[in-house]
C-alpha cells in the first residue's frame, strides 16, 4: 500500500504487534513514514521499545546504535523523502505541459484504437 495514504491498516498492525526484542525488516529504510519527520519517529519508537529494524538494500541493522550508525539512518531517511518529492516535482511539471499542449495528462495508449479493436476481435475468436 502506497505510503502516501494517510491510513496503513497492515503497518500500524504490525507496529502494534511486535514486541520488545523482535525485529522488524524492511526492504528499504525510507518505507518507514510517509515523509522524514514521521520515519524518524517511528525508529526512535520501535528503538525505544527495544525492537530492532533491519533495512535489507541498505545493510542497516539498527542494533548498532552509534552516533554514525544514527546518521546514516537518517540520511537515507532524507534521501528517501528528497527523491519522493523530486519525482512529484517531475509529474508535475510533465502534467502541466501536457495540459499546456492540449493533452490529456499520464501515459501514452501503448495500442492504437485500431491495435485495440484487433486484439478484441481476436479474444472473442478465442473465447468461443
Amino acid at each position: 500500500m502506497t505510503g502516501w495514504l494517510m491510513s496503513r491498516p497492515g503497518w500500524d498492525e504490525l507496529v502494534g504487534r511486535v514486541q520488545p526484542n523482535d525485529t522488524v525488516v524492511v526492504v528499504w529504510l525510507d518505507r518507514f513514514g510517509r515523509n522524514f519527520d514521521e520515519g524518524v519517529r517511528i525508529q526512535a519508537d520501535l528503538t525505544n521499545r527495544n525492537i530492532g529494524i533491519v533495512a535489507i538494500r541498505e545493510g542497516i541493522d539498527t542494533t548498532d546504535d552509534s552516533a554514525a550508525a544514527k546518521y546514516f539512518r537518517r540520511m537515507m531517511m532524507a534521501n528517501g523523502a528528497y527523491q519522493a518529492d523530486s519525482t512529484s516535482e517531475r509529474i508535475k511539471a510533465g502534467q502541466d505541459r501536457a495540459k499546456a499542449e492540449g493533452r490529456p495528462p499520464g501515459r501514452h495508449p501503448a495500442l492504437t484504437p485500431d491495435q485495440v479493436s484487433m486484439a478484441a476481435r481476436s479474444w472473442t475468436t478465442v473465447a468461443d
